[in-house]
Formats: structure tokens, sequence, C-alpha cells
């Protein structure tokens, strides 16, 4: 592959001349007309011809992160990044060690001579920091027998930045007790422990942080210090720091990306921060020399001078303070994309064949390469995969290659094309993949085990989960869940019977109490629990019986017009988003009125989706009634669906405090008479004076903003009606009736295109930092929300963020204003002409506004968290960078559920995970009693999950549906089966995958669960596919009602309960097949006996194969 690049740039006139004069120290040399793809290609060029090592510098973090993707494509493992660290003056709460890791890294790389290359924005490299040698003092090397005073040890990781704490559990941290001290380094999975022997190193071991017990011994370790910069060494002065560059051997390239726009960059960054530490100077908040720990920008630049440098410029123009010694063309042009039409990309294959270009195509996959191969040669056009440069590059078939860059490139100079996958196959072509299995998808949202929580089993109650623990039994190795209970009794639980364990959610963790291993107390507790349990069950399914009697409309199937309506949304649907579409309309078209709850994350499209079942009950000539919780929703699903509708003759309405009276009388009337096929609305829609003609279908947005008393006049409405719900994050109660299958609900669980996580900060009150996140909003064109809840002094507080940022436009708005007033306010900030809006938590309603990406919340400690969650969702709805600041007052004491609430919201920034917020939230306040009110819960006893499988047991035993008890397969094969850690180093991987072991229900699952494993990880090693294939041969046995299977004398036995036994047409065709392998015994403990293979990977296959055989024949 390497060949075919390099064939190319060595056929062009501009890259060899370039190459020549860097050989020679002809520098700098200037690139222009060079497209950003083609830069990664050309830097690849020059570090493969000319030396390994170069820094690439360009103007910002998202620049820096889009070369190094490319650049991982042509250099592999040769490549580092080197990110920006935030520079912050005040303390926040919320800080993540991973940007200095990363900084670490590179800098041990380049101590340790390793030739790399280096990707940073402009930010990243201004910092100074200490020389090389200096620096390399604070990397200490620690022996066994190495003489060090112990007081001399501690003061060193001082200076390094390590703080001292009680137990050693994360990177940055050591603990010294007698003559033993652990470090846990900052590069590194786990810390080390240090032995002493008066002054001497006696010996060094890693060690577990959970048991704190040793795991391996060493000779030798190294210990980096946790910061770049050790303000307190003796060199530490005026002239003591060195740039990046200087980390570097003599022998690198430089290559500076749009220097025009770096200097802007710098600049910027410059003066916001010498703003920002002037203000804290004059508080006596700094020391005069903390601003000294940045370049200037003529210092860095006066230092990539003295180097090899490579410039990329654009546009032909002035390069301060740069004289170029050659300006040098690099012509290159992106390529377009086909949106899945193959057959233009094979007439645009034609017309460059003719005009002799040379084409690559990059495939993520050889599998995807093999397919476009097939599918390009039945349209007549000739490829070859990873083909041979020296004939292929100019011959007549295309090479596809594996791999991927950010776009495609066309280099008319020589005649060649390399296009991406991504541009020929657009979203749409994606559609025809197999569609993800969801049809009988279970929410499952206790997939995140972590060490240290607490577990409920079943039979032995709570416990603590202690992570995975590989157990050697008669040579045979498993992994097991380590499990502590009461008196520091360990359960051992084999990874096939995880489905027996659930994390424990239900009151506050730290009252938890453990149970005895043993003993009746357990047995008690889940007893008294279940006859409360059962007291309640008569009056749940009465409620929600009625609706399963209740005959609703069905809607017809699909009409031309719906396919049409469809058609028309301008945006990509994701699978999820298909997928709940598909489950509504089945539920529309049923007889049963539909109670269905869609649970998508804010932002991704359950809106659309609810537009689309609207269009289908309007077809039928029914009325739809979109019920939101605030007018300002209102008047923008209104516009929304007026702008969707606009193609059909769909009449649209709206009630709602925008509305004169006038206009709610004709309304009402037109409602009456069915003149209105949608109506949007606030709580008015649910007045009695509402009368519909046809009504087929309620919407209800934001359903966890309406209280009791509005469901409760829903009611009426909803008997005969369907009922679609939407929540990003379901109240528990809900949530409990979804999960135990009382309602039925949808999920979108995959964002949109071009959809980032919110950075989310959470910390004191700080004028400084407000204003500083305002502006930095605003230099990017965009506009700030401003959430404060309390009206009484919302203005008093708008005039108070106007004089902090006198520079910006502010606007008020809250509930309590004349509702025309409210409308301009909000009209007004849509249309930017104001750039900060201060308001209530109005705002968390669902409203849509892809310019604002800077939320500040002012007092978050006091709101809970579904609506910090909401408020949060309220940015980051464009494909820009969104930033959240939830703040509380300054030097105040929060109570302990305001502080688990700021915790969730820091640690559930990625998207998705509105569910999990909802989970949290059942945590914080207990899920309660599923008829009240009141969201308190009485679970903590036995825990979330126990709680709604003893709920679902006794609805079922109820409507006389009661399931016979699964009885335990005991599975006892002579095989290794588990997930080496080598193959999955992270814990938290190998639980999701033996979880998702556990539910494997069918072949396809097997396979799905296979495909996944190897496409995540790589080829399966043999103990991960025996584990498989056990799973596998569990689901088949419990369906076949196997309760035992071992190995003996190599024949393995399959052990059944009389009444569940074979019959005996079925023993008859596997005697006719397996002849004198197979015995049958039927006594009263029946089994069947069958001879295996003696080679040991057969040996499953041979069970596997005598299941599915049974299987087949019982249902002949």
């Amino acid at each position: 592959m390497e060949e075919i690049f390099k064939q190319m740039l060595n056929k062009m006139p501009g890259y060899i001349q370039g190459k020549k004069s860097l050989i020679k120290g002809e520098s700098p040399i200037v690139y222009h007309e060079i497209g950003e793809t083609s830069k990664s290609h050309l830097i690849y060029g020059m570090v493969k011809d000319i030396t390994n090592s170069a820094l690439v510098i360009t103007y910002n973090d998202s620049q820096a992160n889009q070369l190094y993707e490319d650049l991982s494509f042509f250099l592999g493992n040769n490549i580092m990044y080197f990110p920006s660290q935030p520079t912050l003056y005040y303390f926040v709460d919320a800080h993540s060690p991973e940007i200095s890791i990363e900084r670490m890294k590179v800098l041990k790389a380049l101590i340790n001579k390793e030739s790399r290359v280096v990707v940073a924005s402009i930010e990243a490299i201004m910092k100074k920091l200490l020389p090389l040698e200096v620096f390399k003092e604070y990397w200490k090397i620690f022996n066994v027998g190495q003489i060090i005073e112990m007081e001399i040890l501690q003061k060193s990781l001082i200076l390094s930045g390590y703080e001292r704490v009680e137990e050693v559990e994360s990177p940055g941290q050591y603990n010294i007790r007698g003559g033993i001290v652990d470090i846990f380094p900052m590069i590194g999975d786990l810390p080390y422990r240090i032995e002493f022997f008066d002054n001497e190193i006696d010996s060094i071991r890693s060690f577990d942080t959970l048991s704190q017990r040793s795991i391996e011994k060493y000779n030798e370790i190294e210990i980096p210090p946790t910061r770049e910069i050790i303000l307190n060494h003796p060199s530490h002065g005026k002239d003591s720091f060195v740039s990046l560059m200087d980390y570097f051997s003599e022998d690198f390239i430089v290559f500076l990306d749009q220097p025009h726009r770096i200097k802007e960059r710098h600049a910027g960054i410059s003066s916001e921060l010498e703003e920002d530490f002037k203000g804290l100077l004059e508080k006596g908040e700094v020391l005069p020399n903390q601003f000294q720990t940045f370049f200037p920008y003529y210092d860095l630049t006066k230092s990539m001078t003295k180097r090899k440098l490579c410039i990329f410029q654009t546009l032909i123009r002035r390069i301060d303070p740069f004289t170029p010694k050659k300006i040098l063309s690099f012509v290159s042009h992106p390529t377009h994309p086909y949106h899945g039409k193959l057959s233009l990309l094979v007439e645009e294959i034609v017309h460059w064949k003719k005009r002799g270009y040379s084409i690559i195509i990059l495939s993520e996959t050889l599998k995807k390469g093999k397919l476009l191969i097939e599918n390009l040669e039945e349209m007549g056009i000739e490829g070859v995969l990873q083909g041979r440069p020296e004939t292929d590059l100019v011959g007549e078939k295309v090479i596809i290659l594996k791999g991927g860059i950010q776009r495609g490139i066309e280099y008319p100079e020589i005649k060649t094309i390399i296009l991406t996958e991504k541009e020929i196959f657009s979203p749409m072509q994606k559609k025809t993949n197999k569609a993800r299995k969801k049809s009988k998808r279970k929410m499952d949202p206790f997939v995140d085990l972590n060490v240290g929580d607490y577990v409920v089993h079943e039979a032995y109650g709570i416990g603590k989960y202690l992570g995975l623990e590989k157990i050697q039994v008669e040579g045979i190795q498993r992994d097991y869940l380590n499990i502590k209970y009461a008196r520091g009794d360990k359960l051992y639980i084999p990874t096939e019977q995880m489905d027996l364990i659930q994390p424990y959610i239900g009151g506050d963790a730290t009252s938890v109490k453990l149970n005895k291993l043993g003993g009746n107390e357990w047995k008690r507790t889940k007893g008294k629990v279940k006859k409360a349990i059962e007291d309640m069950t008569e009056d749940l399914l009465n409620l929600y019986a009625e609706r399963q009697t209740v005959k609703g409309y069905s809607f017809s199937k699909d009409s031309p017009w719906q396919g049409e309506f469809e058609d028309g949304f301008p945006y990509e649907e994701t699978p999820d988003q298909l997928q709940s579409i598909e489950e509504i309309k089945k539920d529309m078209e049923a007889p049963i009125v539909m109670d269905r709850l869609l649970c998508g994350d804010v932002g991704y499209g359950k809106t659309e989706v609810a537009i689309r079942a609207a269009f289908k009950a309007v077809m039928d000539g029914k009325q739809v009634a979109f019920l939101v919780p605030t007018t300002i929703l209102a008047q923008q699903h209104y516009n929304t669906m007026v702008e969707r509708f606009s193609n059909f003759p769909v009449a649209i309405d709206m009630l709602s405090r925008f509305r004169t009276g006038n206009q709610m009388k004709e309304t009402l009337l037109n409602i009456k008479t069915g003149m209105v096929d949608i109506v949007v609305g606030t709580h008015r829609l649910i007045q009695k004076d509402i009368k519909f003609k046809e009504l087929g279908l309620l919407i209800i947005d934001e359903e966890q903003r309406f209280g009791v008393s509005h469901k409760e006049k829903l009611k009426d409405l909803k008997k005969n009606v369907d009922v679609l719900s939407l929540s990003a994050t379901p109240i528990p109660r809900t949530l409990h009736m979804s999960l135990v299958g009382i309602r039925d609900m949808s999920i979108i669980e995959q964002p949109p295109e071009e959809r980032h996580p919110v950075q989310t900060y959470v910390l004191e009150y700080n004028d400084k930092l407000i204003r500083d996140a305002i502006l930095r909003e605003l230099d990017r064109g965009g506009q700030v929300y401003y959430v404060y809840n309390r009206v009484e002094n919302i203005e008093k507080v708008a005039h108070k963020l106007a004089a902090l940022v006198p520079e910006a436009k502010i606007i008020v708005g809250h509930g309590q204003m004349a509702e025309n007033r409210l409308e301009d306010t909000m009209l007004s900030f849509i249309e930017k002409k104001y750039d900060i809006l201060v308001s209530t938590t109005i705002i968390e309603s669902g409203l849509d506004m892809p310019n604002v990406n800077t939320i500040i919340v002012v007092n978050g400690d006091k709101m809970g968290l579904s609506q910090l969650y909401q408020l949060r969702g309220r940015v980051g709805r464009s494909n820009r960078l969104a930033y959240a600041y939830i703040t509380y007052e300054k030097d105040k004491v929060l109570t302990e559920i305001a502080e688990k609430r700021l915790q969730a919201i820091k640690e559930f920034t990625e998207f998705g995970s509105g569910f999990k917020v909802a989970m949290r939230d059942l945590e914080i306040r207990g899920a309660g009693n599923l008829l009240g009110a009141e969201q308190h819960g009485h679970m903590a006893a036995i825990g979330y999950d126990l709680y709604c499988k003893l709920l679902e047991d006794s609805i079922n035993k109820k409507k006389g549906t009661a399931q016979k008890v699964k009885k335990e397969i005991t599975i006892d094969l002579p095989v290794d089966a588990y997930i080496p850690n080598w193959y999955m180093p992270k814990e938290s991987a190998r639980i999701q995958i033996y979880k998702k072991m556990v539910v494997i229900d069918s072949m396809e699952d097997f396979y799905d669960l296979q495909e996944e494993i190897e496409d995540r990880f790589g080829d399966l090693p043999i103990a991960v596919s025996n584990l498989l294939k056990v799973s596998y041969i569990k689901s088949m046995a419990q369906k076949l009602k196997v309760f035992n299977i071992n190995m003996k004398n190599n024949a393995v036995y399959l052990y059944f309960d009389r009444e569940d036994f074979i019959n005996m047409e079925v023993i008859g065709a596997l005697v006719k097949v397996y002849g004198k392998r197979i015995m049958i015994n039927a006594s009263d403990q029946p089994y069947i006996s069958l001879k295996l293979s003696r080679l040991m990977d057969k040996q499953l296959e041979d069970i596997k194969e005598i299941l599915e055989r049974i299987m087949v024949l019982q249902v002949i």
C-alpha cells in the first residue's frame, strides 16, 4: 500500500522540488493550492523520504484532530496527538486528567528519542516547558537494590505533583505506610508498591487497586511527573523554558498549516489570557510570574525558522515573519459525493479511464472492499483488491485498498483519483443493510456494572461486586464475578449465570446493608416486599388492562402520500428512528389502543417520528392533538408542522396563550366541526370545553413536565385514542411501566450525524469565567442561554450581567410575561437580534436553536437532575462543540442530593445518556409506588430490578399466565471458556460482552455477537470461541428443558426432567443418525449420552449439533 502512495508523490514535480530543497536545508518552503487531505499525503511522503520525526502545527484543535485522523491512515502507529490544555486560573470541580496523560505520553516518547510525528494546535505548543534534561530529572527510575532515603523520595513525589492519599486508586496518587510506598504513575495501567529494607529498595510489585493485593514483580519501574512545569525547581527562571520543538531530535521537519490563521489564533488566546490574568492579579488571586508560562508568537516563529520548515498556505500571500526560499504548487481538488448511486460512479470511472486516470478507492474493511469489487464488476468495471502498484496503478483496473481518509482527492497533474467509501455510499445506501434486530429489544440499562457497585442476587441478596476473577479448576480456566457479602463472605458466580444478578438501584448507597450468605434474613425481606407488591397488583392491572380491552381504531396501511411525505424529510433518518416509526405504525394499525413511550435523547429526532404518526392519522380522516408543556414550544412545533405539511392539504392550528380570544373561539369551532386536522397546544388542549369531532391520536411531548392533575384530565381523552408520549428523560414512574412491560417503549439511542457531546463544567460561580465563556461563544458568532430560575429578581441579574459583558446585547424572558411580550422576546432571540437570553427554565422544554451553543445555569444545585439534563440538551444541536456551565453559589455547602445530581451530570456528558440520567434519578429519588404521584421509593430493601421482576411475576400470576419457574442449567464442560484480559483489557467491555452472551437466544444472535466481537476486538481466541459456543448451547438447552450438561469419559450427558423428556419419534431419528455413538436412558432420571470426537475443538461442535438436531426434530 505504501508503495502506491509514494509512487504517486514521486511523479509530482512540486513534491520532488520541495523534498530536494528540505534535504539541502533550503527552508522555509511554501506549498499553495493544497487540499486538506493532500496535506497529510505530502507530510507522509516527506517523513518517509527525509526523516522519521516531524511536528505538524495547525490553527485549532478541530483541524489538528482532522490531520491526526488522516495521518493515522498514512503513518499508522508513528503518529501522536498533543492536545491543548485549557488554561483556567480558577478552581473547577470537574477536572479530567486525560489531556495531561496524552501530553505526557508525547513528552515521554520524545524524551526516549523515539522517532514520532506529532500533531498539535498552536494553543497546545505555546505553553512553556522545562528543558528536556531538567524535565528528565523528574522522570524517576526506581530499581531493586537502589539506595534512597524515604524523605528524599517523598520530596521528589511532591515536587512532581503527586498527591498523598490514604489508599491509592487513581493516577497521580501516592501513599507511604512505614517501609512501603504505593505510587500510581501518571502513565500506566497499574500502581506500584515499593518495599524498603532500611534505605534499600527490597522489592517492586504492581498491585490491584480494588483488593490492594500485589500482582507481579518488577526489577525496574519509571515514574513520570504529573505536571509539565515544576515551579520550584532551582533552574526555574525567566530564560529556563523551552517549547515542544526543543524536545525533538535535530533532524526533524516543522509543518505549519495556514500561518496567518495560526497568528490570529495565538493573538486571540494571548489577549484573552492576559485580560483574565490582569483581573485576577488585581484581586490577588494569582502571582505576577504565573502569566509567563506562554511563548509570544515571535519566539515560536523564531524557533521554527531554525528548523526544516514546510508551510501550507491556501492562497499566495505575505507570510509574516517568514521569508520563503521556494513557493511550490501542489495542485489537488476534493472529490464530490455520489450519494450511493453506483451508476453515477461508474459513469465517472468510464470518463476518467478515457482520460487516462488511475483510480484508487479506500474501503474501511477488506470485506466491504470485496463487495464493492463485485458491485463494480457487475456494472462492467474491473477492480483489484490490495493491488500491485508497479502494474495496477497504470492499468485499467480500479485499485481498492483498506483504509480511510476524511475526503477523497483528485491530482490532475498525475491523473490520479483517490475516492473514499464515505463519498460513494451515502447514508441512504446504508438503509439497505441488514436491519438491526430490535423487535424484541428489551431496554437493558444494567450493562454498566462497575467494580464496587452493589448488586442483588435473587437467591442470596445484596452484595458488593469486586470485579471479574479468573479461577482455574482441574486445569480449566473460567471468569467468575466476585461478590462480597457481610462478614467478608465471597460468592463466585460463573459469567454464564450473570443473569442472576443486577446492580442494586434503590435508596442511598451509603446506607446499603450487605446480606449474610446463609440464614433467613434475605428470604424474610423478599417475602415482605412480595406481599406488598401482590396487594397493589390488582389496582395496577385494572388501570392498564382496560386499555387492552377497549377496541381502538385500526389505521390503514401506509398510503402513497405517506411515502411522499416521509421522503420530504431533509435529513437522513437514523436506524433507530426508522425502527421506532415502524413500531408506532404497527401499533396504530392494530385494533388495540396504542399507549407507546418514545424515549429518545434531546435532539435525536423524536418530533419527526411523531409528525409521521400524525400524518398517518390524518390520512385516515382522524384528528391529532399535539400536547406540549409550554407556549413557546407550542409555537415552535406549530411552525415546524406548518413547514413540514406545506405541500399537503392538512389543516394545522394552535391553542396557546399566543392566540387572541377570537382566534381561540374560531379554533375551538374548527376542532368541533373537523375543519382542523392537527392542533398543537398547551394544557389548554385538555380543558372540558374542547370537543373533537374525530380524535384519533394524542401526542404528548416532554411527558415528564406534566403533573398528575394534568394526567388525570387526560384519562377521559385517552380511553379509546392512540397515545404516543415523547420524552428524553422519563420520570421514574413512566420508566417503571415501560420496563415491566405495562407500556410499550421505542428507543432512539443514536445521535444524528455531526453532533458532539456537550462539554460540561460543574463549578462555583465566577464572574471572570462567565465573562470568558460568553465572549468565547460570541467570538464564533453564537448565542448564549443564561438560566436564572427566580422571576422576582431576574431583571436585576440581567442588569448585573450587562455590566459584566457590556459588549453583549441581552434580553430577558420568563413564563410570567404577557404572551405577546414573551413571543416577541423569543422571536427576537431566534432572529439573532440579541446575544444572550437571560431566562427561567422555560427554555428547558424543547426549544430548538442551533445557533445557541453555550448555556450557563445559575444555582444548578437547586434543580432536579432531569431538569439539568434537559437544560443542557438545549445546546449542542448543531455540528459545533457546545459548552454547559452548571454553577452553584460560591462557598456554599451543598446538600448530599444536590451533590449527587451535579456528579451525575458530570458523569453523563456523552450522547444517549438521557436514559442513564433517568436511572440515576431513580437511585437518588427512589422509583416509588407505581400508582402513586410521589416519586419516593420503597425498594431499598431489595433493589429496583428485583422489585420489577417480582411485580411482573405478580401481574402474570393475577392474569393467570404465571410462567413456570426456570430451572437453572448446570453446564460442566472441560474447556477453557473465558475472555482473556489481553484480548479485552477493559473490564467494563468484558462485562458487556458477558452480558450479551447470557441473552443469546438463537443462532442469529450467536453469529451477530461473534461478528461484533471480531469487528471490535479482532480474531477470536479459542477461549472466547468456546465461551460463545457454551452460551449458545445453554440457550438451546433451556429451550429443550435440559437442566444439566456434563462430560465424562469422552461422552456428553444431557439430563432432562421426566415430564420434559423427548418423545419416541425423536429418539428413533437420533438413533438412526448417531447409531452406536448414542445411548438413551429413559429411567426416572432420563438422559441422553453421546460419544464425542477425540479432538477437543470438535467436541463443542458435536454437542451443539445434537441439540440443534433435537430442536429441529421436535418442531417436525
